[in-house]
């Protein structure tokens, strides 16, 4: 279910900025498609210098006063693979068409606690951020290969997928681990983009494999920052609390998104238990 409301009604400290949501709507990208309001990224995007202030202004108000700001339900749009046959719906992740203000707020709210996220994130992880890509992963690989071959040295890898973590974040939980980062301007705002409810479209209703799997979808975080901060929240939950290993496994692992790579010098210690996460 989506987050509901704390019921705070004061102003935020920190309001948001027509600058902000201009520089915001400039980013859009064009050529995608809308929302459930039908309203094209582009009418936002070259139109930001007559939109940004009384949109701006609408946001601040309702923070303030505690009025709704509705930023529309999400559209699941659920496509088959081509030239293949239907079959069972095995991957949850499923297109969602938002609304374009909302992928602007989204956006603020990103430029805002980038900071605190940087300084949060485990330096390994390398998927989703500026200037990290997966080069960084395979460097990290060949490294270790380089190692074993030239001081003929052992490594053993556990490799984990941790996409069913992407897939099952949870709101709710994911809540708890923003609020010792972040500030309460910026976790209020992160709870009115939490808000958004996904509806299945007509023809994902009309295929039955997928009508049956949307009746226990999973949580939807639009945003893979969200993602990596509470993979690696529950990783150290993981560690400090049910894992008995004699070294920082932690900081011995290569990360790319859902991909974790956990590197050990002993047989024993790669067959230590791995709880679900």
């Amino acid at each position: 279910m989506p987050v509901a409301a704390n019921g705070l009604t004061r102003p935020l400290k920190n309001p948001i900025t027509t600058y902000e949501l201009e520089r915001a709507f400039r980013r859009l990208r064009n050529g995608r498609a809308p929302g459930p309001d039908s309203t094209p990224a582009e009418l936002l995007k070259y139109g930001s210098e007559l939109l940004a202030q009384p949109l701006t202004n609408i946001i601040n108000h309702g923070l303030a006063t505690g009025d709704s700001i509705h930023l529309g339900d999400g559209i699941l749009l659920g496509l088959p693979q081509p030239n293949m046959p239907a079959g069972q719906f095995a991957s949850l992740r499923s297109i969602v068409l938002l609304n374009s203000i909302r992928k602007a707020i989204s956006l603020v709210v990103l430029r805002r606690i980038f900071p605190k996220v940087e300084r949060f994130l485990s330096p390994h992880q390398s998927g989703f951020r500026p200037s990290r890509n997966t080069t960084d992963t395979v460097w990290a690989h060949r490294w270790v290969a380089a190692r074993a071959q030239r001081y003929r040295e052992r490594f053993y890898i556990l490799g984990i997928d941790l996409s069913r973590t992407f897939d099952t974040v949870n709101r709710d939980k994911l809540l708890p681990v923003l609020d010792p980062l972040l500030d309460d301007n910026e976790v209020r705002l992160i709870r009115l983009l939490l808000r958004t409810h996904c509806s299945p479209s007509d023809s994902a209703i009309a295929c039955s494999h997928l009508s049956r799997a949307i009746q226990v979808l999973p949580e939807v975080i639009h945003c893979p920052v969200f993602f990596l901060l509470f993979t690696l929240k529950q990783l150290y939950e993981t560690y400090v609390s049910q894992l008995n290993v004699p070294h920082d496994l932690l900081a011995d692992m290569i990360v790319y998104a859902d991909d974790a790579d956990f590197l050990f010098s002993t047989a024993t210690q790669k067959t230590s238990p791995v709880v679900r996460i």
